[in-house]
């Protein structure tokens, strides 16, 4: 029997953390930096719809796609095998790591029943087909020996079909990465000889073997708010820039997580301005990372002199493969030190330089050892731009003819080709490009249309329409451009009298405007002629395709706004979504009534947009509806969550800029916050302090005499998260409360967590010596351990608040040691000193740090003296939460 637990202990450490996975920066000889990308830990997937052999077959009512986060998804179909598809940087790598990960903790905490009836524990194997050489067991057996697992071939072939109690969970990343049709042949008969055993697959989404896998699940892009909370964490002085800056490209040059955090860097070191398309951003991403590390690092000889054309060199030797349809996407140490040997003697230096340069390239670069001694980039698409840096060099010696049959013919180059028109210089070269690609294959053609300088895109885009293909065919065309240039002749295709026309050319504009603005100068020299067919298409079906529309191009009109209106009532959720968000850019306040309606909408994103436009719309009477709703029970149960969160925003966006607080509102930068647990310590010391703080006449709003039935503890512990000042009483049971960490965890992720924090600490918290603070570390890993070892018995359809809860212990069990550090820190006074002095310095503390924020809003504007809305020094409140109780802070 397989004894498998150094293996998991193994990938447990290994894989601790898989959210770093799609960063390049951990190399040799340097620390990971301070600025890490934040986690994007919901990443969804739905389900690809099976194309009919026969057209005629498609069924009039297809089924409608399931959505799921990625590892639901990837388990529910494992059993019977499931493909997961998606863009280069998508994060299809990064899930199976996670996947693996979890996997591994969850195998770790089961063990076989005493009794006959056993256990069946699946243990996850990662299998990277970028390694393939010999078969799919030797790969299998290279990932086991590198976790401390060493058995023969014969051993994995008895386990593989027989596996009664460990049952192999086989994680197969880049079918798109295997080396040659061999390769893929091997792969498609080890899935049918072992077809009894769970699989998962990865894949490019462009023209890749599916290997006749049934059930397909493809990556979904990142979602424009998780893009926008992505840069402002990652980059939170700079973000707003950032984005304002991008306006409405943030989806062209940003929609997988890789892209979003090299976009991110890029803007943060390279004087906060943002590429004009995404090859430039390769370009100077690369080049920054270049540039410091050869500020720092020691190499052999000129190597670091050469690095960018050592990479170069290498990623070509691997796009090139050994045929014109293969792909490599790691070579041996051999072949590259060979390669690299030849362009050393070209230079004029020693040909035994090629091994030690390569060494410098492994420690400090963007390449890496593998397995069995290989050689890779740290992602395709880094491969892929060295690849179009070399092309590039490599152009104007081509002729057309070796362009079309050497390159443009395979797939394999449309990624490098794509980069590259961005990085061209001369719009004749581009125009060649494209010209020679509209030849081999209209829809490549059209795809490198849209991928040169936007300046030149006018021009390419009127190679397309200059192809004078049938309309339906035309409008798939622009689309798949994605160019501003294409707007304009896909709004003439509107007034078509075909309703398919109209239909396909309405999908076509909102798949390019949904990720780019309509130009102003567009706009100008059509005054405003395709208004009227915009404001058809709200009135009629394409409102789910237009409403968007509308906002991106800022119309004002009445008659659009009007139907704009109108149309947040519409039956289909996604036009009333759309409208909501349109009227939210706009800003009108015709539209108050229907969005007060619309914030108790059936869809979180109506109810979401709506409250933003509302905060925009920033009137009184803005105000003093939404506070009414926000007092409303009914309205914090339904609006449970982002969209309540939303709402206090809106309300705290409209106060700010009237600067004046209405009478029905707690100016929300007065509010103070405690945190406890109901234990009887705890409580007590609640009690002293409702009494101490009632002294200096400041009002306490305590959970027993202010709750109201059903109130949602979610929503107010994040509330108290967003605090400006938060008394937290540290006890034991403090620390090992779910909801009590939960809090404590919000104050953290709201930045400025010394400065609004007002601890008491409790005999009882053990946070003073490191190897106590330990024991807390120890049981957020119990308590997960515990949940995960129930969540595996599951189905895992319909379990996301369960899979919440794994994460959120995942992220205390990440953040207590460093808040505990702080917490200790800290100059607490002890228990007897506060109880003495009635907790004299905390008061005071108190109160300095709201005068000290009511002095700068005051500062941003005047404020009316002895008017009603004047705020007074002493007219603050503190609303109380005990572990597992609410108060709802407007109340």
């Amino acid at each position: 029997m397989i004894d498998w637990t150094p293996y998991l202990k193994s990938i447990s450490e290994k894989y601790a953390q898989w959210e770093t996975f799609y960063t390049l920066t951990d190399v040799e000889g340097k620390t990971r930096p301070a600025k890490t990308a934040p986690l994007l830990r919901d990443l969804w997937v739905q389900t690809i719809e099976k194309e009919p052999q026969n057209r005629q077959e498609r069924p009039e009512r297809p089924e409608k796609p399931e959505r799921f986060t990625v590892l639901d998804g990837l388990r529910k179909y494992a059993t019977n095998h499931v493909l997961l598809k998606g863009r280069p940087g998508s994060g299809k790598s990064t899930a199976l790591a996670r996947l693996l990960l979890e996997e591994s903790v969850g195998a770790q905490s089961l063990r076989p029943n005493q009794q006959n009836q056993a256990k069946i524990i699946q243990i996850p194997i990662l299998i990277e087909l970028r390694l393939y050489e010999t078969s799919i067991l030797d790969l299998i057996l290279q990932f086991l020996k590198r976790h401390k697992l060493i058995i023969d071939s014969n051993t994995l072939e008895s386990w593989l079909l027989e596996n009664q109690n460990f049952r192999p969970l086989l994680l197969f990343d880049g079918i798109n990465e295997l080396p040659s049709d061999t390769a893929r042949q091997n792969l498609k008969n080890f899935r049918q000889q072992y077809a009894e055993i769970s699989m998962i697959f990865t894949t490019r989404d462009l023209g890749s073997d599916d290997l006749n896998i049934e059930k397909k699940l493809e990556m979904l892009p990142l979602t424009e708010p998780q893009m926008r909370d992505f840069v402002k964490a990652y980059l939170p002085e700079k973000g707003e820039e950032m984005l304002k800056q991008l306006g409405n490209r943030l989806k062209e040059l940003a929609e997988t997580p890789l892209l979003l955090w090299m976009l991110c860097s890029v803007f943060d070191n390279h004087q906060n301005k943002i590429p004009a398309n995404l090859g430039l951003v390769f370009q100077i991403f690369t080049g920054i990372y270049d540039k410091k590390l050869k500020a720092d690092v020691s190499t052999y000889q000129e190597s670091r002199d050469w690095w960018r054309e050592l990479l170069q060199v290498l990623a070509w030797k691997m796009t090139q493969g050994e045929s014109k349809t293969e792909i490599q996407v790691a070579i041996s140490r051999t072949e590259a030190e060979e390669e690299l040997s030849k362009f050393i003697k070209n230079k004029g230096f020693p040909e035994y330089y090629s091994k030690q340069w390569l060494k410098d390239l492994l420690k400090y670069h963007l390449i890496h050892l593998e397995g069995n001694d290989k050689i890779a980039f740290r992602h395709q698409l880094i491969q892929e731009y060295y690849t179009a840096e070399e092309l590039k060099k490599k152009l104007p010696h081509l002729s057309d003819e070796q362009l079309q049959w050497d390159y443009l013919n395979y797939l394999k180059w449309t990624e490098p080709v794509a980069l590259l028109l961005g990085m061209l210089d001369k719009k004749t070269d581009a125009l060649r490009v494209v010209n020679l690609a509209l030849v081999v294959d209209k829809k490549l053609g059209a795809r490198l249309a849209g991928e040169v300088k936007k300046d030149w895109q006018q021009e390419t885009v009127a190679l397309v329409l200059g192809l004078n293909l049938p309309q339906l065919f035309t409008i798939e065309l622009l689309k798949m451009t994605r160019s501003d240039a294409a707007i304009f002749r896909l709004i003439q295709f509107l007034k078509n009298s075909n309703s398919d026309v109209r239909r396909n050319a309405a999908k076509a504009l909102f798949k390019i405007g949904g990720s780019k603005i309509i130009i102003p100068e567009l706009i100008k020299a059509s005054e405003h002629s395709y208004i009227p067919e915009l404001i058809k298409a709200l009135e009629h079906s394409y409102k789910k395709y237009f409403c968007s529309q509308a906002s991106l191009v800022n119309i004002k009109l009445k008659a659009a706004i009007s139907s704009l209106i109108e149309a947040l009532e519409d039956p289909y959720k996604y036009a009333r979504n759309q409208s909501a968000e349109a009227l939210f850019k706009i800003g009108t306040e015709a539209a108050i009534a229907k969005l007060l309606k619309a914030l108790e909408d059936s869809d979180w994103g109506v109810r979401g947009n709506a409250a933003e436009a509302l905060g925009e719309i920033g009137t009184e009477a803005a105000m003093t509806e939404l506070i009414k709703c926000l007092k409303n029970p009914d309205f914090v149960t339904l609006n449970d969550g982002d969209t309540f969160s939303k709402s206090i925003k809106a309300l705290d966006a409209i106060q700010n800029k009237l600067k004046y607080y209405h009478p029905l509102s707690q100016p929300m930068n007065q509010q103070v916050y405690i945190s406890y647990n109901w234990q009887e310590d705890s409580n007590e010391m609640a009690n002293q302090l409702v009494q101490a703080f009632a002294a200096k006449g400041i009002e306490i709003i305590r959970d027993k005499t202010h709750t109201t039935y059903k109130d949602s503890i979610k929503n107010f512990m994040r509330q108290i998260g967003q605090g400006k000042c938060v008394v937290a009483v540290i006890s034991d049971r403090y620390l090992k409360s779910e909801n009590c960490m939960f809090e404590l965890v919000e104050i953290a992720r709201n930045g400025d967590f010394y400065q609004r924090i007002f601890p008491i600490i409790l005999p009882d918290a053990r946070i003073y010596k490191d190897f106590e603070r330990i024991d807390y570390l120890k049981y957020w890993e119990d308590e997960k351990a515990k949940l995960q070892a129930k969540y595996k018995q599951l189905d895992l359809v319909n379990t996301n608040s369960i899979m919440a809860t794994l994460n959120l212990y995942d992220e205390i069990r990440d953040n207590i040691d460093n808040l505990t550090n702080i917490l200790k820190d800290m100059n607490n006074l002890n228990i007897d000193l506060h109880s003495q002095s009635e907790f004299a310095a905390m008061i005071e503390a108190v109160e300095t740090k709201l005068a000290e924020d009511s002095q700068k809003l005051s500062n941003q504007s005047p404020v009316k003296s002895e008017s009603k809305y004047t705020i007074h020094a002493k007219n603050f409140q503190i609303i109380e939460k005990g572990d597992g109780q609410i108060q709802d802070s407007s109340s």
